[in-house]
């Protein structure tokens, strides 16, 4: 899921029903392919700030995994809009929707793609290499 063909034919799937922009966040806190509805207005000049906070945020979660067990989404509710922030391995998945979209589904999606990912990878390499899902 990490090219943005992968990205592009999950879109009909995935932005859907309040689902309107999905990112995939690497460890330095960049966006590596997004997809949108085009509805998100997100200032083009506060977003490599935005994004660098959420991977820190994710980081300093990943502190407390052995007290707590790890993290399978957080959110954040805003005005008009819900961000949800789904770890994947050394990446992060971030849907951003209204308020009222059902963030379960979407979690349960994201997982649901990065679980039949690493099948198919296991399969091919036959587990003899580390996987890491998106």
């Amino acid at each position: 899921m990490t090219k943005e063909s992968d990205l592009e034919s999950i879109r009909e799937s995935i932005l859907k029903d309040g689902i309107e922009f999905v990112a995939i966040i690497n460890p330095q806190g960049r966006v590596e392919d997004f997809i949108s509805d085009g509805n998100v207005d997100f200032p083009g000049y506060k977003q490599e700030m935005y994004w660098m906070g959420v991977r820190l945020h994710e980081s300093m979660q990943r502190d407390f995994d052995d007290d707590f067990g790890p993290v399978r989404f957080t959110i954040s509710e805003r005005r008009d809009l819900k961000f949800v922030t789904v770890p994947a391995a050394s990446k992060l998945v971030v849907g951003i929707m209204k308020k009222n979209a059902d963030h379960c589904w979407f979690v349960d999606q994201i997982v649901s793609l990065m679980n039949a990912e690493n099948k198919l990878v296991k399969k091919r390499f036959k587990g003899g290499a580390k996987i890491e899902h998106i």
